[in-house]
């Protein structure tokens, strides 16, 4: 065979004895091909047979039989064959260069299929494995998609569920509206059935009762008059001015207590709530000292001390600095005198009335605490300090509860009528 080159022939030569059995056949299994194993084997042997046949020899024996003449008939053989190879050289050549061609290719085909075929099993494995991936993600993205079904149902179902729970809401929501429509309607006719004259009282000694029979003998209707709390504790509970609310009036409640404004602010709506210290003067800060006893907290410290003297029981549970206000800056913010004036300031009384101008801002009724403080029912002990003072500005004691004085102004038109002042 011929070669371009050094390296052609020592590749081919490589390839060919490493393909080779010892009997000089190629050796190659079939079966790592693939495809049509009969079509493979049939190509194979005639590879091989090609490859044993790739070169035409001018040199086979030349014989003969024939004892006298065989010398001349080889003799013969032998020119013949001269002349044979020298007409036939070239197209001996050519074939012979053809068939190693084809013997090369061929075997390079092979190779190159199964090279081919490795890599393709190796790409068909890496395939598989793809699939198997695949199929697991596939199996899992199904499995979270069924989770996430599951999920979104049971969120489902909880909406529906907080749907349901908000209409029972809803609906027991409108029978407590409802029922305390009733229940109030029931205590405006129930408060009408007595006279209106303060009957159903909230007060501690029955005081705003008092007020709603002044009110009423002098003709004057609830809704019109205003009225200033000093001091005012509970929204409700011992309330002088809660049951005057009730009916329709209005006013400036101020309480020093910081812990009672939400109470005020909620059932006190209609009302304006100052949390201020009273005093005898505005705009000073001023340390407010909250006693346990309910409606006991006072700014005077002597006033606490006294009381906790009188109830060991007691005691400052903490002290809170507030802003104070006077009367006189109070009746600013209420925007007009008021009707009715109740202070409850627990010792501070004088020092707020006298800083208060009650010429120019001068309440018709005045309800002012008189007794000690006494944690037995007070009898016999009244403190008329305030009472007197008041008297000299022209006030008479109209009723005296037990505990609050309730002082008229002598001044007022109406009271003139009835007393020569």
């Amino acid at each position: 065979m011929n070669f371009v080159n050094l390296e052609q022939k020592a590749v081919y030569e490589f390839l060919i004895k490493s393909l080779q059995s010892d009997n000089g056949e190629v050796n190659f299994d079939i079966s790592e091909l693939g495809g049509d194993k009969d079509l493979l084997e049939s190509l194979w042997k005639d590879t091989n047979e090609l490859k044993n046949r790739h070169q035409i020899s001018y040199y086979w024996p030349l014989f003969s039989a024939r004892k006298y003449l065989g010398k001349i008939i080889v003799f013969c053989q032998k020119v013949v064959r001269r002349l044979l190879k020298y007409l036939l050289f070239n197209i001996v050549n050519q074939v012979s260069d053809f068939n190693d061609i084809v013997s090369r290719s061929i075997g390079n085909i092979f190779l190159l299929e199964k090279e081919h075929s490795l890599k393709i099993g190796c790409f068909e494995e890496k395939l598989e494995t793809q699939n198997q991936m695949v199929t697991s993600n596939i199996n899992m993205l199904t499995s979270q998609e069924r989770n996430i079904n599951e999920v979104n149902e049971k969120v489902q179902n909880y909406r529906d569920s907080m749907d349901t729970i908000e209409q029972k809401q809803d609906l027991q929501d409108k029978k407590f509206e409802s029922i305390e429509s009733r229940l109030t309607k029931i205590e405006d006719v129930y408060q009408d059935a007595i006279l209106d004259i303060g009957k159903l009282s909230y007060s501690q000694s029955g005081e705003d009762s008092i007020i709603a029979y002044i009110l009423f003998v002098l003709g004057i209707d609830i809704k019109t008059i205003t009225y200033m709390d000093l001091g005012a504790n509970h929204s409700k509970i011992l309330s002088n001015t809660y049951f005057l609310y009730k009916k329709g009036a209005r006013g400036l409640l101020i309480e020093a207590n910081p812990y009672l404004i939400g109470e005020l602010l909620k059932d006190r709506a209609g009302d304006k709530i100052l949390n201020r210290i009273v005093s005898d003067t505005s705009g000073n800060i001023k340390n407010i000292h909250i006693i346990s006893g309910d409606g006991l907290s006072t700014v005077n410290l002597n006033s606490a001390e006294s009381i906790l003297k009188e109830n060991e029981g007691l005691s400052i549970v903490q002290t809170v600095e507030v802003e104070t206000i006077s009367y006189n800056e109070a009746v600013n913010e209420l925007g007009k005198t008021p009707d009715l004036l109740n202070i409850d300031l627990e010792g501070y009384e004088m020092e707020v009335l006298k800083a208060a101008d009650l010429n120019k801002y001068r309440p018709f009724l005045i309800i002012i605490e008189s007794i000690p403080y006494r944690k037995h029912l007070v009898v016999g002990e009244r403190d008329m300090t305030a009472v007197d003072y008041l008297k000299t500005q022209g006030y008479v004691e109209y009723a005296f509860t037990g505990i609050n004085s309730i002082m008229i102004d002598a001044h007022n038109d109406k009271i003139k009528e009835i007393y020569a002042v």
